[in-house]
């Protein structure tokens, strides 16, 4: 893509989501010294990029991650034949929570009353649609006067 077609809001809006995306890694060094870096994780960005209205999700999310602990876990506490199976079947639920939340995200809606994009039309766009009802006819007359809009029936 060429710089000048770039837009400076997408970049930094991205950066920041990479940047927030990142966790400090320990790691031993050449001398045998103890040192730390950032590193990607994958998984930060992967539930960020998420737009599920719930205020349920993170608590869904925390209790997803158990179950794949858990699955991994397996080995540990069980025969290696059971704790295979029972570690492939935890993940594949595990998996299918996943492409359930993504499925979710990826859904528009619209009705009379409401209006939410999903996180494709959002960065197409790089707007989000906001759609505001008014049920009260002083109120859409008071909304449409800081609008700029002259209602016909106003006098």
């Amino acid at each position: 893509m060429p710089e000048d077609h770039e837009d400076p809001y997408l970049q930094d809006t991205l950066g920041l989501l990479a940047l927030g995306a990142q966790e400090r890694v320990e790691f031993e060094d050449d001398d045998g010294r103890m040192r730390t870096r950032l590193e990607a994780d994958p998984e930060i960005s992967f539930w960020q990029s998420q737009m599920v209205n719930s205020p349920h999700l993170g608590e869904a999310v925390v209790k997803f991650k158990r179950l794949e602990q858990k699955a991994l876990e397996c080995r540990h506490f069980m025969t290696i034949k059971r704790a295979i199976i029972t570690e492939k079947l935890l993940l594949a639920w595990y998996k299918h929570y996943r492409y359930g939340i993504v499925s979710k995200s990826s859904e528009t809606v619209r009705d009379k009353d409401n209006n939410q994009d999903s996180l494709i039309h959002v960065l197409r766009k790089q707007t989000v649609q906001r759609e505001f009802n008014t049920k009260d006819t002083k109120s859409a007359k008071m909304l449409s006067g800081w609008l700029g809009r002259n209602d016909p029936d106003d006098s």
